[in-house]
Order: C-alpha cells, then sequence, then structure tokens
C-alpha cells in the first residue's frame, strides 16, 4: 500500500518534514500510555486478520477422488434429502 507523505511543520521553527505513515504513527506511539497501547496492539492484530481473510484463495478446490470408493450409503439417498427437506 502507498500511503501519502504528511509534510509537518514545526510551529517554532517553521522547518518542514516530510513524514510518512509509519513515522506519524511512531511518533504517536510515543504519548500513549499502557493500556491504550495494549488497545492499540489488538487493534492492529485484528487488521491483520481482517487482511489475511480478504485475500483471495487460490482457486484451488479440494479433490475428493481420495474417497471416491471409500464411503458407503447404507439407504435411499432421494428418500434422505426429502426427510431433510421436509423438516423446514
Amino acid at each position: 500500500m502507498i500511503t501519502k507523505p504528511v509534510i509537518v511543520v514545526n510551529p517554532l521553527t517553521q522547518d518542514t518534514h516530510t513524514m510518512d505513515a509509519v513515522e506519524k504513527i511512531q511518533s504517536q506511539i510515543n504519548h500513549l500510555p499502557e493500556h491504550s497501547l495494549i488497545e492499540l496492539l489488538e487493534f492492529i492484530e485484528f487488521l491483520n486478520y481482517k487482511q489475511q481473510a480478504q485475500k483471495p484463495t487460490s482457486g484451488k478446490r479440494y479433490d475428493f477422488s481420495d474417497l471416491s470408493g471409500r464411503l458407503q450409503w447404507q439407504g435411499n439417498a432421494l428418500d434422505e434429502q426429502n426427510r431433510l427437506r421436509d423438516e423446514w
């Protein structure tokens, strides 16, 4: 992800410094109390989990051919399907 740099102006010296998102976060972290750091860490873990969950799958589907011939149905599949449907 490309972030836009943030230009920070020091009000005392009028110096400018280009600050990227990581530098800005690091500078803000220094001022947080311990309980907020823990909350921030939990939020970062949530964002990482969310990002992982949104990644597209490889498109490969499981190949059930290794189960072929190993499973045996002891009944009428159509009757079972009708029974399950009628439960609704």
